[in-house]
């Protein structure tokens, strides 16, 4: 419809965007309600893959609108049993599927990633290693900041890239300076096994996200781990691609998995020790806090 420099390719969206914005039409709210809408008709899943945004983001979507999925699992639950479909176990909200790789380079193998997860069930026992679920069995050790003045969601120009960056790195080097980190990032697919490209990428665990008596309908989430020095900037590149939603998913924590940061687009949650310490850090930053009494 929109032709590019290339008659025979497309204008990419950005370009549509900044050509809007000239004309001080802003698409943002728009695709916002379109995306409420849509979020209030399909499970968060489907939102993901339907519109291009993470399933992070897909899920506060769903979630914010409160849609009960129950009653559609139950109809396509039914409708299986009526086509011969053997009753599967009750939908659980997550479980592990067990190690199907084994990491190397300085990343997770072997006996570390029984380590790791040990590790975290001795910390987090309450929840699955995914950042969105966190805030609700540990809100009492969480904080949210928001990466850009006014509780702007996305960066336009570098100046504010930079505020987003500078954001992340001074929290980050608050928690993690002159330690070890571990990186986690997830890959989320509708397969149980971990894709050949990516078993040999420092794999830690999969995690049954969404359990249907349909496999087409199921969602895995697989965590890869990779140890590293942390260093003020040493992920900027991660946390740009972050901050553009073009990644979502990835925890940042200590060796001993004490604290947490969990960066997404528009800005970080943070889980530390205590609540004294959460308070501190809360109080450090105050200016990025959400004027919300939520939080959020």
């Amino acid at each position: 419809m929109f032709a590019g420099l290339n008659p025979a390719r497309p204008i990419q969206s950005q370009y549509i965007y900044l050509k809007l914005r000239r004309l001080g039409l802003g698409g943002l709210a728009g695709r916002n309600t379109a995306r409420l809408a849509l979020a209030a008709d399909v499970p968060a899943s489907f939102l993901a893959a339907l519109t291009g945004t993470s399933i992070d983001n897909a899920t506060d979507w769903t979630n914010f609108v409160k849609r009960d999925w129950t009653g559609d699992t139950s109809s396509r639950r039914s409708d299986s049993q009526e086509v011969g479909v053997p009753r599967s176990r009750a939908p659980a909200s997550w479980s592990s599927v067990g190690s199907c790789a084994r990491g190397r380079v300085r990343r997770v193998s072997g006996d570390r990633q029984a380590d790791l997860t040990e590790l975290w069930q001795q910390r987090w026992p309450s929840c699955p290693p995914v950042g969105y679920k966190l805030r609700g069995p540990y809100r009492d050790a969480w904080v949210r900041f928001h990466s850009l003045p006014e509780s702007k969601r996305y960066a336009e120009d570098e100046s504010e890239y930079t505020v987003v960056l500078e954001r992340y790195n001074t929290v980050l080097d608050e928690l993690f300076a002159g330690a070890d980190v571990y990186v986690i990032t997830p890959l989320w697919t509708t397969e149980a096994e971990v894709p050949p490209s990516q078993a040999a990428t420092g794999y830690w665990q999969s995690l049954l996200m969404e359990d249907d008596p349909d496999p087409a309908f199921r969602t895995y989430c697989h965590l890869f781990a990779a140890r590293r020095p942390w260093r003020r900037g040493c992920i900027d590149e991660l946390l740009r691609d972050i901050a553009d939603d073009k990644v979502a998913g990835v925890l940042i924590t200590d060796t001993r998995m004490q604290r947490i940061h969990h960066p997404y687009d528009g800005g970080a949650d943070v889980f530390l020790a205590t609540s004294e310490e959460r308070d501190r850090v809360r109080d450090r930053h105050a200016d990025w806090l959400s004027r919300q009494p939520s939080g959020l």
